[in-house]
């Protein structure tokens, strides 16, 4: 189904994604201090991926962090407002950052295909109005682009689109395109149990030469042994059957992963899930025991 996403242009409601945004002169050295990745050298337009980590390195939320002229965006998986915001103000003190709660003001939406750069260049000439953030993004393997802002706004912009051709995507669409790039979810995926480095987003995600932030001993300590125990990768079900989320994955009887979410690709013709998997068993091409048959550890995206 990503495939449907590759081609012409497409749209997918991130439908109530928690949406905070932080002003206050130093959001940036904050927000900095907070998260893995770097903050203070990101100038309007620019954005990165991040892990608020607690101090003891584990992850609170898994981010899309945006800058913009006068403020910081945060964008996520819903229900993650009240999570984020608790966290972060316990730690303003005298520092000059608000947080806003925008999940109920703003839209998100994802705008995918090879046409989409002519088509927004042609309806919004080349950027959207001031009060919207138009990002790209890698969370599909198709050309992306994160749409954000004020709702009735981004509805207008969202509505000329389809008018000009681009077709909307329902969920599973969704699903299927951000599994076969490894894109994990906070909440399925992702949890406070996870240290930033199972994740296998070390590219995106962290920086390992920044200063101190919270969590940044546990990370610095795992990076140092060079390993962890498990990491996050995908496996292909060489059966039919799409397995649920949360079945194990074994090796001569003894669990060794187990699955976080699955879809069935037609871009592979067969199941594809993600999945935890312990060190020695999930490099690309190993076997692996599953619920209905054997599984396969390969590399994404397909």
């Amino acid at each position: 189904m990503s495939d449907v996403m590759r081609e012409g242009a497409h749209l997918v409601e991130l439908r109530d994604w928690t949406q905070l945004e932080m002003t206050g002169n130093e959001r940036a050295s904050f927000l900095h201090n907070m998260c893995t990745n770097e903050i203070n050298g990101l100038k309007p337009g620019e954005g990165c991926e991040a892990f608020l980590t607690n101090v003891q390195g584990k992850i609170l939320a898994y981010v899309d962090v945006r800058c913009l002229e006068d403020s910081l965006t945060l964008s996520c998986v819903p229900g993650q407002a009240d999570v984020i915001t608790g966290h972060l103000d316990r730690y303003i003190i005298r520092e000059d950052v608000t947080l806003h709660n925008r999940t109920a003001e703003w839209g998100l939406w994802l705008i995918t295909g090879d046409a989409v750069e002519a088509m927004i260049a042609e309806q919004l000439g080349g950027r959207p109005p001031t009060e919207t953030c138009l990002r790209p993004t890698g969370m599909v393997t198709a050309t992306a682009f994160l749409l954000s802002g004020p709702r009735d706004v981004v509805r207008q912009l969202t509505n000329s689109l389809v008018e000009d051709g681009a077709a909307p995507c329902d969920d599973e669409i969704f699903e299927t395109a951000r599994i076969e790039a490894g894109t994990p979810l906070y909440g399925r995926d992702v949890t406070e149990e996870n240290l930033p480095q199972e994740v296998a987003r070390n590219d995106r995600a962290i920086s390992f030469t920044k200063g101190c932030y919270l969590g940044q001993e546990t990370v610095a300590r795992i990076d140092a042994l060079g390993h962890v125990n498990r990491t996050l990768v995908g496996v292909r079900i060489l059966g039919r059957a799409v397995p649920t989320d949360g079945e194990q994955l074994r090796v001569d009887g003894k669990p060794v992963g187990k699955i976080t979410s699955a879809v069935f690709s037609e871009t592979l013709d067969s199941p594809l899930a993600l999945a935890y998997v312990r060190r020695g068993h999930n490099q690309p091409g190993m076997m692996l025991d599953g619920p209905n048959g054997p599984v396969e550890v390969i590399e994404l995206p397909v």
